[in-house]
């Protein structure tokens, strides 16, 4: 095999990997992990599933077209730290509206503390944002990660292979340094696991 095939393919796997392990995916994924594991039915979770769904992946990724379209973000991952800000704010408001939505609708405190994390790490990028570009990626990938470490154990440790497949896949594609991914990785982890640990 050639050097470019070879560089194709690797290239190719980094790229599966970002769209793959989006943040709205790895938000959402967690959240319907733990629905599944709350409810003793099926039938029980889905409006929850739904809910989760619009609010951290339908609501967000649409805006975030909109933003594109209207040239407001240069790329759906916002490659420029400098419009990062406003869509992190939209990102807090869906995410917001939908730990809302989930108390009206008296779901599981497990499945609200999992969108009160995400919501808390948002925030803290969106400051840490102003002077510094972390790995949204990442974190929300080590986010998803520490919540279920929490709440499901050792079975969980391997989503941390996930997770270095997307840190490898962020620097190998020059979306991030080294030190941004794991920037992202170590706030997103350790900052789930001490607001679970210390409020739920």
């Amino acid at each position: 095999m050639s050097r470019n095939a070879e560089f194709r393919i690797t290239d190719n796997a980094a790229r599966f990997f970002a769209h793959a392990l989006n943040p709205a995916f790895t938000t959402c994924f967690a959240i319907f992990l733990l629905s599944l594991s709350a409810a003793e039915r099926w039938r029980d979770c889905a409006s929850w599933i739904v809910l989760n769904g619009v609010c951290t992946i339908l609501l967000p990724s649409s805006c975030f077209l909109w933003l594109k379209r209207r040239g407001k973000i240069s790329g759906l991952y916002i490659p420029d730290r400098t419009q990062r800000t406003g869509p992190f704010l939209w990102l807090l408001f869906f995410y917001t509206l939908g730990i809302s939505l989930l108390r009206w609708i008296n779901v599981p405190s497990s499945v609200i503390a999992a969108l009160i994390v995400h919501t808390v790490n948002v925030a803290l990028i969106t400051g840490v944002t102003r002077f510094y570009k972390m790995s949204f990626h990442v974190m929300s990938a080590a986010t998803s990660g520490g919540i279920l470490l929490y709440f499901f154990g050792v079975p969980a440790l391997l989503s941390l292979v996930l997770i270095a497949a997307l840190s490898w896949s962020r620097v190998h594609t020059r979306a991030h340094s080294l030190s941004q991914v794991l920037g992202g990785g170590f706030v997103g982890f350790f900052s789930a696991l001490l607001q679970l640990e210390a409020f739920f």
